[in-house]
Formats: C-alpha cells, structure tokens, sequence
C-alpha cells in the first residue's frame, strides 16, 4: 500500500503524489544535448534582448542627424521598450505556464523582428516610437522563457549551473550593443544594423521552435489556489521592498541605456571612441555583476541574513556614485558610471528579497510584480530625464551640463526617498501562516495507517535529498562566479590594451572645485570644457 493508495493524489503533497506525466517523461538529457537543445536557443533569445536594450547607445548621434531628435524624443523613443515590455510582461507570463516557453518564445521572437524591420523603415518619429515599442513586446519573456525551459528539463541538481550560464551569456548582449555595434554602425548604417538584428530575431525563432524539445505540462500545473498579483500588491511587506529595488534598477537601466553617452560627451567632453571604450566597460561590469550579488545573497542568506540587506548596502553606493557623478568629484570618469552598470543587475537581489515574503507557489508572481514596476520605471526615468534636459537651451549644439545635473538630481532624490522608506519601515518578520496537510491531523488522531507512515518516510527522505541539492547548487554557483570573474578580467584587459594602443584615447577628469563653480554657479559649461557638438562631431 502508498500513500497514493490511501488519500487522493490531488488531495497530497507533491512528494507524497504518485508518479505522475512529468516523472514519466522526464528522462534526462546528456549534458552536450541539453546544452545545444535547450540552453543555447533561449539564451540567443536572451542576447539578443539585451541587445536591443543597450543599441540605442551607439545609434543615438546617427537619429538625432537623420530626424533632429531632441533630447525628450530620444528619452521617450527609448523608453517606449520598458514601456511595451510592461504592459505586456503579466499576461505573456502566464501564456508561459499554459503553452509552454517553445511556442510563446518562438513566437515573441517574430514580432521582435516586426518590430526591427518597422525601425529599420522609419521615416518619422512616430514610426521609430512603434518599431521600439513592437521589439519590447517581443522580448518581453526572453529571460522567463529561458528560465521555465530549465525547470522543465534541468535535472535539480544542475539548474543554478544552467540558469548562471543563461544569465552570463544574455548579459554579454549589453557588450555587443557597445564596440561590435559601432563597428557594424561605421559598415551598413544604423537601418542595416537593425535589419541585421530582424534577420537574427528570425533565426532565433526558427532554431528555439525546431530545436527545443516538447514537453507536455498539462500534468504539473497545480489545481490548488495560490496568492494572485492582485494579493501580492496589497502586501505591505512587499511595498517595504519594492520602492528602493525599482528606483535603483530603474535609475541604473535608464542612465546606462542611454544618458551616460550624453553625459561622458557633452558633460565630461570625451571623444567618441573613448565613449564606446567606457561603455564597453560598463556592459562587461553589468554581465558580471549579476552573478556576483547572487552569490554574495547566497552567502548572507547562510549567515542567516536577507538579500534585502545586500540590496540596501548596494542602493547606498549606488546613490553615491551618482552623487560623484553629478557633482562631478575628481575620480576617473569611468569609476561612478561602472558602479551604476553593476547595480542594474541588483534585479536578483530584489527577486529574492520578494520571493522570502511569499510561498514558493506564487514565486513567479512575486517576481513577475517587481518586474513591471521595474520596467514601468525606466520607461517613467528615462522619458523623464529627456524632457528636464530639454528645459535648457542648447550652447555649442548640446545641452549645458547644469541640465544634466538637475535630472540627474532629481532621479537621485527618488532614490533616496525609497531608501529612506525602506530604512524606517525597518525588518517586518514575516506573517505567512502555512497549515498542516491532512495527513498530520488524521496521524494525531490516531488515524495512523501504513499509508501515512510510508508518507512520512518519504517525506524526510525528500527533506534530506533537499538538503543534498542545496550544498552542490552552492559549490555550482561558487564555480560560475569564479569563471564570470575570469571573463571580465580578461575583457577588462583586452580593453585597456585597446584603449593604451588608441593614438586618440584620453582621460578626462574634472575636479569638483571648478564643476561647482563653473556647471553650478553660472548654469553652463566653462569655456575651458567647451567642446564641438559631440552628435555633429560623431
């Protein structure tokens, strides 16, 4: 007799259940095949999402030629991806959990290259705005479609190898939008690159739905009700969070994705390769910054603190190097803007702050929530930032550095406010009350029966198998960690060879004395500071 036997399966805990359709099928993969069936055609997707993200960094001085784009226009034309990728991120989640990541991705993948041609062709403003908007909707779920893939096929004792390797190679897609998209840029122009990025999205979508396998999830998707979105927002707990996870990450994506080409130009007056150089930098920081907080989450969480602590400590940098950068302190130019790069992937620590206040079957919920407010706010940040320094009129063809300084300020003082927020409100123990299944009651009763205590048995052989998992994910992560560590020296110093060989490579630094004075005092740039337009020069 099983447990199965004695209560209904439905009426059981997972690890109480009977096999099921997803143990039948659930034969594993060799490690080679998974790699190339599996791993390798969502994190294309991935890639190229990233991609799409960070290109506008390198196209900007071409747009604002070809169509004389204030600096509003190119804050909203940019922002219209976090926009789109919002509205759309709750519903294409949950077509995920019902059709499968195959489908949708393939799918999604097809309108991100609608989405590039219709950029590739536009010839007014409001052509660019859709292009833009159509690519955010089609790589809406390219990280979650990746991540769901893993469940359904990564043994458990594999997936945090398999989700960092996912996570290390979508992330060198910010890389790619800095010097490899500036070399194409010089080539075939900003529309042949974005065909060429079409072209790509159609390729992934072919290689993601005749490559990947299928597997029927019908049997997996729970019959029991678990917290909704709507539950999720009413928590108090998790509005302590949210505030200071989506001004950080907002702040970090909105300057990064856009405003640290304006200000390295027009504030801190570099050359355009120099420009690319420093970008370079930050997108190899960003790649593997997220690696890094993870397992730094990882070892705090074993000293029993929460990752919400590691997030606050990065918050509090964060708006210090913001703070050097408005200010304009004499430290290297590059320094500041990296610490921003890297808080961009603090994302996982605000994903595993929240998932701590909720069961683990509305995790991906939970996360889904913090992830639109996310991307609501870069949308809201950066179309911000444009319109603020667009209040300026421009000296020497751009605007003055005081303009910068204000919008840059005031994104500042929104995170401040949530930091604050979050330190008052102070540590809310959690509340979640989880009730004993039926068997623990039958078993008090005196209802006992072979059943039960076959349950029993299984339950704490489960509970120690756990435990296993738990040691080799960690020894998993502590290896990825040392090899993004790797990659990153070895760009870091691919670049500086780069950069130390360039007969044009200069470094700019600025003391906080003459920016006072100078940016602040006179609300425009000193004479000696005074450059050519950096877009006419690109």
């Amino acid at each position: 007799m099983t447990a199965a036997q004695v209560f209904d399966d439905d009426t059981l805990p997972r690890c109480f259940r009977a096999s099921s359709r997803r143990t039948e099928d659930s034969t594993p993969l060799p490690l080679a095949l998974l790699v190339i069936t599996v791993l390798m055609p969502f994190a294309t997707g991935y890639f190229l999402s990233f991609v799409f993200r960070q290109i506008n960094l390198v196209i900007a001085a071409p747009l604002h030629t070809e169509f004389g784009l204030s600096g509003s226009q190119l804050g909203l034309m940019t922002s219209m991806y976090f926009l789109a990728f919002a509205l759309v991120l709750l519903p294409l989640g949950a077509a995920l959990d019902r059709h499968g990541p195959r489908c949708v991705q393939s799918l999604l993948m097809l309108v991100a290259a609608a989405g590039a041609a219709i950029f590739a062709r536009a010839d007014t403003f409001h052509m660019l705005l859709i292009g833009r908007a159509v690519i955010g909707i089609g790589v809406a779920v390219a990280l979650m479609a990746g991540l769901k893939a893993i469940v359904l096929w990564v043994q458990p004792e594999r997936m945090a190898l398999a989700n960092g390797s996912l996570v290390t190679f979508g992330s060198l897609g910010a890389v790619a939008a800095t010097v490899p998209a500036e070399f194409l840029l010089g080539i075939i122009g900003w529309r042949g690159l974005f065909d060429v990025l079409a072209v790509l999205c159609i390729l992934s979508a072919l290689l993601i739905y005749v490559v990947v396998p299928e597997r029927d999830t019908t049997g997996d998707a729970p019959r029991t009700t678990t917290p909704g979105v709507s539950a999720i927002y009413s928590d108090r707990r998790f509005w302590r969070i949210a505030p200071v996870a989506t001004s950080v990450v907002a702040a970090s994506w909105s300057l990064q994705g856009l405003w640290a080409v304006h200000w390295l130009a027009d504030v801190e007056g570099l050359s355009r390769p120099t420009v690319v150089r420093e970008l370079f930098v930050m997108a190899v920081a960003l790649s593997a910054g997220g690696l890094l907080l993870g397992v730094g989450a990882d070892r705090l969480r074993r000293r029993g603190l929460s990752p919400s602590v590691l997030l606050s400590v990065v918050a509090g940098v964060s708006i210090a190097a913001q703070l050097a950068i408005v200010l304009r302190l004499p430290v290297p130019t590059v320094l500041p803007w990296v610490i921003v790069a890297i808080v961009g992937a603090s994302t996982v620590l605000g994903y595993a702050a929240v998932t701590e206040l909720f069961p683990r079957t509305s995790s991906g919920r939970a996360t889904a929530a913090l992830n639109v407010l996310q991307m609501a706010g870069s949308f809201v940040l950066q179309g911000a930032t444009g319109f603020i320094v667009a209040l300026w009129p421009e000296q020497d063809g751009h605007p003055p550095a005081i303009a910068y300084q204000v919008a840059f300020t005031l994104v500042l003082g929104l995170q401040a406010v949530a930091m604050a927020w979050f330190l008052l409100l102070g540590r809310t123990k959690p509340t979640t009350v989880l009730h004993a299944h039926a068997v623990h009651s039958r078993a008090l009763r005196g209802m006992a029966c072979v059943g039960t205590m076959i349950a029993y048995d299984r339950a704490a052989e489960v509970w120690f198998e756990r435990i296993a998992l738990a040691h080799r994910q960690a020894r998993s992560w502590r290896t990825i960690a040392i090899g993004s560590a790797i990659l990153a020296i070895m760009l870091s110093v691919a670049t500086a060879a780069v950069a130390i060989g360039s007969a044009t490579a200069s470094v700019h630094i600025v003391s906080a004395s003459s920016a006072v004075s100078s940016g602040l005092a006179n609300n425009a740039v000193p004479d000696a500071l005074r450059t050519q337009p950096i877009l006419a020069r690109w």
